[in-house]
């Protein structure tokens, strides 16, 4: 009997429920970074990623048997998760876009192009310059950061107006 007692004692075999927290956290980590997405100029699925954490969060506390905490925390997160859908329609959100211009046999429209830009809100990050001498052909690359709310239709048209216009690019840029 003895020996026996001693034998389950010194098993390998480890049980700790920790362990089933610790990998459920770090699994919904990794499908969380999967869910935020980057692009249009912005940075989306934060919501999405907080609710995987939050899921995981209520189904290990359901699991250890805390179930009123749980179905409490579930319901302060819905209300708090729904209030802030309708708070974020009331703010501008920040919008990063690439904008090229080929101009022919212009001196310098970059005074005026920085006029447009400033009159519909919209800052300029940095601007790169290419001339190509034979046929006088300059190309500005722009890096632009704006709200959500600017109307790029009219920046278009504002810019379509100066003179030695060849092609106006517009595509959307990477969020540093």
């Amino acid at each position: 009997e003895l020996h026996r007692h001693l034998a389950v004692d010194q098993s390998v075999v480890r049980l700790d429920p920790a362990r089933i927290a610790s990998y459920a956290i770090a699994s919904m980590g990794f499908l969380g970074a999967g869910a935020i997405i980057t692009g249009k100029g912005s940075v989306r699925g934060l919501p999405t990623a907080a609710g995987l954490w939050l899921a995981t969060g209520l189904g290990l506390a359901i699991g250890a048997g805390y179930l009123i905490p749980a179905l409490f925390a579930a319901g302060i997160s819905l209300i708090i998760l729904y209030a802030l859908r309708l708070i974020k329609k009331v703010f501008a959100h920040d919008l990063f876009t690439i904008l090229t211009l080929k101009y022919h046999g212009v001196e310098d429209p970059l005074d005026r192009i920085r006029q447009i830009l400033k009159e519909n809100r919209i800052a300029i990050q940095f601007i790169n310059y290419t001339l190509e001498p034979p046929g006088n052909l300059t190309t500005y690359r722009l890096r632009l950061q704006s709200k959500d709310t600017v109307i790029f239709k009219q920046v278009i048209q504002g810019l379509a107006k100066t003179e030695g216009l060849q092609e106006i690019t517009l595509q959307e840029g990477e969020v540093p």
